[in-house]
């Protein structure tokens, strides 16, 4: 049902991703999607912590990874936030937060996932770049906010790509990473 319902959500969009349109694509009735989840708000809960659960196992295999690492470590680091905002999972995510913006129940109940993603990443960011405690703070939020500015690029791309500004923008991020490292 969750796999579904990042379907629907990535596929589709919020509004269209009905219970009916999730039991569909999962083979399930919608009986059966009510056994696991009381409501749809559920399910759509239980997505956004299974995406952000998702989310940490990509940083972990990426902090992992660091050792074997050879060559520019700002690049790759640029590289890989981006790619992780192009998945299907981040722009079901994105979907979510979109709504949670104006729903004070979905709000309330994905801010918790939203906190754990947000520290999470602040601490991977810094255990991969390598900085000492002085700098995690402001590396770490300059890592994350490289990371919001490729969320907003995967949105706007789908609507107007720019190959030449996104280029730019890549280099741009990587070079700010460099400058926060050096």
């Amino acid at each position: 049902l969750i796999d579904a319902t990042i379907d629907s959500l990535y596929e589709s969009g919020y509004v269209a991703t009905s219970t009916s349109a999730i039991c569909k694509r999962a083979g399930v009735s919608e009986g059966g999607l009510y056994n696991h989840f009381g409501k749809r708000i559920d399910l759509i809960v239980a997505t956004a912590e299974a995406i952000c659960a998702t989310h940490l196992a990509r940083y972990k295999q990426a902090t992992d990874a660091v050792a074997d690492l050879r060559g520019d470590l700002a690049a790759a680091v640029i590289e890989f936030i981006r790619e992780s905002t192009r998945t299907r999972e981040h722009a079901a995510w994105h979907e979510i937060m979109v709504v949670a913006r104006t729903d004070n129940e979905l709000r309330e109940r994905v801010a918790p996932s939203v906190k754990a993603f947000e520290e999470a990443l602040l601490e991977t960011a810094t255990t991969v770049l390598g900085v000492g405690d002085d700098r995690r703070a402001r590396v770490g939020i300059v890592a994350l906010s490289i990371m919001h500015m490729f969320d907003s690029e995967a949105v706007t791309t789908t609507v107007y790509p720019n190959a030449q500004i996104e280029a730019a923008r890549v280099e741009w991020a990587t070079e700010l990473l460099r400058s926060e490292l050096s």
